[in-house]
Formats: C-alpha cells, structure tokens, sequence
C-alpha cells in the first residue's frame, strides 16, 4: 500500500504444509469438513418468505468457535469468522453471503465466492463497507442471489492475532509466502464447508493485498504431485503493488514530485494518516469524499494494524512473481483496476500490472488509491461485475 516507502520493513514466518492442496476443485468442494474446523448450523431465509417471517432473524453460525452470523431475510447474511493457520495464528474475517436461498443453492445454480484481500493498515472493514451489500446484498447492484463475498484479516491485522515467536508478539506479522499460504488455507476451509456450492471462486486484491493475491494465483493449480489442486477462476487487482514490488514506483515518485514523496513516505512510516485527516486524505482519498467520511476511516485505518503487514527488504528477496502457467493470463483471467489520482500506486505501476497478466488495465478518473471505499467505489464495483459477468 506504500508508493513512496522504501523504508517501512515487513515480515518473517516459518513455511508449513497444507493438507488439501492436491485434491482437484472437484474433490475439494464435495468433500464435506472433517477437521472440525467449520460448523454450519443454519440456513438464511428465502427472500420469499411471508412478511412475518421477515421480521425474524436467522441465526448461522460458523466454525465451532461460535462466532454467529445474523441475517435478513430480503438482503444478505453478514457475520464474522474464524480459523487457525496450519503454523497457529488465528485469523479472523467477515462475509456477505447473498440474500434467498442462499444455503440452498442447487446444481442447477451455482454461486461465485470472492475473496477479498486488503492492503496495509487495513483490514476486511474496508470491503465490507460498500462492497458487501453491493455483491451480496441485492440492494445497490442488484447480485444478491448468487454471490458470497468473503474478506479475510491477514495475521496481525484487524480482528486478527499476532504471531508470536519465543513468547514475544512478531513485529512484522509475516513473509509474503506466509500470507499466500494463509488465503490459501483460509479459502480450502471454505470450500470444504460449503462443498460443491461455488461454480466461479475470484480472488480480489487491493494494494500489498494485491500483491499477496498475485502470489497466491501464480502459484494456484501447481502442485508438484501433478494433481494441481487448482481452486481459483480468476483475479481482480484493485490499484495492486505490481508483481516486481514498488521499488520502481518509489523512485519514479521521487523524481516527479519530491515534496509530495517525502510526504507519502513519512506519512507511512509513521502512520501519521490513522490521527491526521488531512494526511488520511492525501494517501488514500479523492477530494470529493466528505470530510466526515475520511475522519471514520482514519479511526478505522488507526486500529487496523498491529504489525507491519510484510517487510519491504525481505520482500525483494520474494520478488518478482513467477508464473508457470501462462494460462492463468490475459483479459478472461485477470482484471486490472487503479485510479487516475492514485498517489500511492501510480499509472505506470497499473500498466506495469496489467501487461505482467496480458490484461487490460483500466484506469478511472478522480478515483484515489482506496478505490473500494472513494466517492467512485460504485464504478470500481461495476467494472468488477461486468468482468465476472463475462
């Protein structure tokens, strides 16, 4: 999420295997749950329902930690999850799984599931705010009744624990192969519990999520036992970290505007946009989000990080992203988003991004590098719907 930050270090974690990696999508999404992880109690209503049943809420809870979900039964059901890493970490997230017979879904209507990653000094608040109910709720974009969206907090973000090592909380909370496995892990759990219910599985990246997603699709399908294991359909890059890193973003910032680097910079090292609006504004907002907006997610944005997300000079070690199947590029797999006033991804990092994947980046006007939550998020939502539409 850092344009001009070549100095905020990021993260360190051990490897571990996951179990299900070579089963195939079929398999993965007809075996049922037998690690106890995921516990389904009950089902959302039908958007049918007589008008006194409407007034009643569900009650679904999922995983055997008992973190419930409630819903309503014209809209969606929302809540919070919850499972622990093959290395221990707890993470936690939340969902939207969309209005009607959502725990019903037949053979003959199948859903899509999107995964969505945030970026540094976020967590999954920043997608359940607009794009939650526009894909799952049935309200704004009118998708309800086939999408589930799920937003994950990446460990030692959000509601998410810290990793601990020698009895100290880590100050950075992990590698970008500790990441990608985490959503790795994170979406075979889902899959496993909701079995065959997902014909079309996306991840959707923003910023340094961005980046983490690209680990994770570039790798997704290559199992060295032949089997693949293959679990996504395609990407979404919201004003993504180029698969190179933003090494070359920062120098390019440097040279076009020094001062207003220097302040980017700072402003990420010493977070000086969770407690100064104006700061808020400048790396994440377009001018036209209303200043009461920007003071709610400065407060957001402040607790959303407990450990630096990854470190940069250890990154560059994990740098560039490779891809072995170059079936996984092009227009049909990946999709390429920024923002035209974006001062912390610049054009040229979008470009760059789009012609790794073969794609065609699209670029909006007036729109900031907080592209789910500015004034333009509705486009940005839009564009996403056409493309998994296609």
């Amino acid at each position: 999420m850092m344009k001009g930050l070549a100095r905020a270090p990021f993260a360190s974690s051990s490897s571990s295997s996951f179990s299900s990696s070579s089963l195939s999508v079929s398999e993965r999404r007809r075996r049922r749950s037998d690690d106890g992880v995921f516990s389904n109690r009950s089902r959302a209503s039908s958007s049918s329902s007589s008008s006194s049943l409407k007034k009643k809420k569900n009650k679904k809870i999922l995983f055997v930690r008992g973190i419930s979900a409630s819903s309503s039964s014209s809209s969606k059901t929302t809540g919070t999850n919850e499972f622990k890493t093959s290395d221990g970490v707890t993470i936690r997230g939340t969902f939207a799984e969309g209005g009607g017979e959502a725990q019903t879904t037949t053979s003959d209507e199948k859903r899509t599931a999107l995964i969505m990653l945030h970026g540094s000094y976020h967590a999954s608040w920043c997608f359940s705010e607009n794009f939650f109910d526009y894909f799952s709720g049935g309200g704004r974009g009118g998708y309800g009744t086939n999408v589930d969206a799920y937003a994950m907090d990446f460990r030692g973000q959000g509601a998410s624990d810290v990793p601990v090592k020698d009895g100290k909380a880590m100050k950075v909370a992990g590698t970008l192969e500790r990441h990608a496995r985490d959503v790795r892990e994170y979406v075979e759990h889902v899959m496993r519990e909701k079995k065959d219910a997902y014909d079309r599985v996306y991840l959707v990246g923003h910023s340094f999520g961005g980046l983490i997603a690209q680990k994770v699709y570039a790798e997704d399908g290559d199992g060295d036992d032949g089997k693949g294991g293959k679990l996504f359909d395609g990407m979404i890059l919201l004003a993504s970290v180029p698969p190179t890193g933003n090494g070359e973003m920062v120098k390019r910032f440097l040279k076009e505007d020094l001062w207003k680097s220097m302040k980017i910079t700072y402003a990420f090292i010493a977070k000086q946009f969770g407690t100064d609006a104006k700061s808020c504004r400048e790396c994440f907002f377009s001018e036209s989000v209303a200043e009461s907006e920007i003071e709610k997610y400065m407060r957001l944005i402040n607790d959303s990080s407990k450990a630096r997300l990854l470190d940069l000079k250890h990154l560059n070690e994990e740098l560039p992203i490779v891809v072995k199947n170059d079936a996984k590029k092009g227009n049909e797999r990946v999709l390429v988003i920024g923002g035209q006033n974006d001062y912390v991804v610049d054009n040229t990092g979008v470009r760059e991004t789009a012609a790794f994947w073969r794609s065609k980046e699209i670029l909006i006007d007036g729109l900031a590098h907080d592209v789910m939550l500015d004034s333009k998020w509705q486009t940005v939502a839009e564009k996403m719907m056409q493309f998994i539409d296609a």
